[in-house]
């Protein structure tokens, strides 16, 4: 009778984890990606300014990735018609002139200027969207 009554008390876990536990990890990991979204963090940004933290006028940036420069506000970057534009290249450094928004993206008015700082590449406007992957430098 006792090892009966031994065999009914003693129960064999079930394999793996209890499920109070696996909630517990799912708002956890819920409440991490929530914090993420509503910081801004991003995971290919390391650092630096980008296009989730909007520039700010007369300061300067130092870019890490090519970037079309183009002579007005709002231009197509891409596809069939869109007017032919300069690209900056990585290491290139561009003053804000001026801030604007068109159809919902910011556009900067920059000045740029060769990695040397005194070469001048010129000046026309950065959109907000081909900052989206770099690594801005602000300079002193």
């Amino acid at each position: 009778m006792d090892n009966e009554r031994a065999r009914l008390a003693y129960r064999r876990p079930k394999s793996g984890t209890s499920w109070p536990l696996w909630v517990i990890l799912g708002v956890f990991a819920f409440g991490i990606i929530g914090f993420i979204a509503q910081t801004g963090i991003s995971p290919k940004r390391s650092g630096g300014a980008g296009a989730g933290t909007p520039l700010v006028e007369g300061r300067c940036y130092c870019i890490s990735m090519e970037t079309p420069l183009c002579a007005e506000c709002g231009q197509r970057l891409s596809g069939a018609g869109a007017p032919a534009h300069e690209l900056l290249p990585p290491g290139c450094q561009i003053g804000i002139i001026r801030v604007d928004t068109r159809a919902g993206v910011r556009w900067y008015l920059v000045q740029a200027v060769a990695s040397d700082g005194k070469t001048p590449i010129g000046t026309g406007w950065v959109s907000a969207a081909s900052l989206t992957e770099q690594h801005l430098t602000e300079l002193r």
